[in-house]
């Protein structure tokens, strides 16, 4: 059986601005602060997947890889205030790289529909 922590994970980040990021998801979740760590961890992934790609245009010169971020920096740039640009950059690794597959796609829209309860709960009068 394999032993399993957030912290022996953390200590597995390569990418020293994601281990920055992931720091404050570990402190919050560790604090009981659960939503808030959620919250953190949908922007430390599509930080950590901008970073992976913009190593793979700058170091290897990939074209797929520019492709993306040119596409993610138009979606962007065309509606500010959308975060639609995420799933966007999310379905693009899929299917354009082999940084995802098809469970790494599925948690990890798991974990962008989580963020959003998370960060915007929805409140009925049940709840009020």
């Amino acid at each position: 059986m394999i032993d399993y922590s957030i912290e022996s994970s953390f200590e597995r980040i390569d990418n020293s601005q994601t281990k920055q990021y992931f720091q404050e998801v570990l402190s919050s979740y560790q604090t009981g602060n659960y939503r808030s760590a959620v919250v953190m961890l949908w922007s430390v992934i599509i930080c950590d997947l901008i970073y992976k790609l913009q190593y793979l245009r700058d170091v290897d010169n990939d074209s797929v890889a520019k492709d993306i971020l040119t596409e993610t920096e138009t979606k962007q740039k065309a509606n500010p205030n959308s975060p639609d640009w995420e799933i966007h950059l999310l379905k693009s690794v899929k299917d354009k790289t082999e940084l995802l597959d098809t469970s790494d796609f599925t948690n990890l829209n798991s974990i962008q529909q989580i963020r959003h309860l998370s960060a915007h709960p929805v409140l009925s009068n049940a709840d009020l």
